[in-house]
């Protein structure tokens, strides 16, 4: 079985490359990593992830939530949103994008 191709979305440099260590110490590959969502499209378009991990809250025009509903209507590929919170936003969107919100 092929390793998952994986595209991570987060603006902060640090918090990017250690999830790339991470994801590449499992053996998953990182196809790229984006600062914001407008570029997130490009890349998706060009790399053809598996999987898009993305911070709801990054730093752009679009957020997390608009990156992923523009991603929905283009593409067929999962979306993950790692986050140490819980935030009313993502809860009230679930069921109209069809998102999980899986609270530990």
């Amino acid at each position: 079985m092929e390793d998952a191709r994986i595209l991570i979305v987060e603006d902060e440099a640090v918090i990017a490359m250690e999830v790339k260590s991470q994801l590449q110490g499992l053996g998953y590959e990182v196809t790229s990593i984006v600062d914001n969502g407008e570029k997130v499209i490009k890349r998706a378009e060009e790399d053809s992830p598996d999987l898009i991990l993305i911070d709801m809250r990054v730093k752009s025009e679009m957020n997390g939530i608009d990156t992923v509903e523009k991603i929905r209507k283009k593409f067929d590929i999962p979306v993950f949103f790692p986050a140490a919170y819980q935030d009313q936003k993502i809860d009230s969107c679930s069921p109209k994008e069809r998102m999980v919100n899986i609270k530990l």
